[in-house]
């Protein structure tokens, strides 16, 4: 009989005693995996792409299985920090023949995204929500955002005490409120509120509304 320890209270689904299998790895994890994540992708279009027109499709036709294998060490490395994991996304557009690249989402709402350097790594992983802007980077960067929004280059006078508001997701996201003042012609004031969101790579847009 294989005798083998199982890290943590909870056991991996499809886990001990399972028999060999090409996706199994020896990552210590502590937390589930839903079953079917397990399985390999059940649509190959996930991998190679359903439109022909799309300059991404069928680069990575013959990467099937390195995929479904890297997939299922994607979820087994974020098992390590996450309780649940719920689903693991395959992001063709951003992968290369070089770098898979993937989505791993908690039932906590947390999400990683990993690639396949994370994977040969094999260390400890960073949440979106680790990665993700803080408040006074997110104001800068939302104040430049406005700055190149607003063409005529009037002066803006930024309420960032008063009025401004952060908010970070579970996923990572952020998303800040922010109120200015413009200065116009005349000096007359209008009142302006920026709502600025940022991804965990902090990569920005920005919506104004009078305020």
């Amino acid at each position: 009989m294989r005798e083998w320890i199982c890290a943590g209270a909870l056991l991996i689904l499809a886990g001990c005693g399972a028999g060999d299998s090409d996706t199994k790895n020896s990552f210590e994890v502590n937390g589930t995996i839903d079953e079917w994540i397990l399985a390999d992708y059940p649509d190959n279009s996930i991998v190679i792409g359903s439109d022909k027109s799309d300059p991404t499709y069928g680069k990575l036709k013959d990467e099937i299985p390195r995929v479904n294998k890297e997939k299922n060490e994607a979820a087994h490395l974020v098992a390590r920090k996450c309780k649940h994991v719920v689903n693991v996304l395959f992001l063709r557009r951003e992968s290369s023949l070089e770098e898979l690249k993937f989505i791993v989402d908690c039932e906590s709402g947390e999400r990683y995204e990993l690639t396949s350097s994370d994977l040969v790594k094999g260390g400890a992983v960073k949440s979106n929500s680790d990665k993700s802007i803080g408040r006074a980077d997110a104001i800068q960067k939302c104040k430049d955002l406005v700055n190149g929004k607003i063409l005529n280059k009037r002066s803006l006078d930024f309420h960032e005490l008063s009025d401004s508001n952060y908010y970070k997701a579970p996923n990572g996201n952020v998303r800040l409120v922010l109120g200015f003042d413009e200065q116009g012609l005349g000096g007359a004031k209008t009142n302006w509120r920026a709502a600025c969101t940022f991804d965990a790579d902090w990569k920005g847009d920005v919506t104004i509304n009078p305020n």
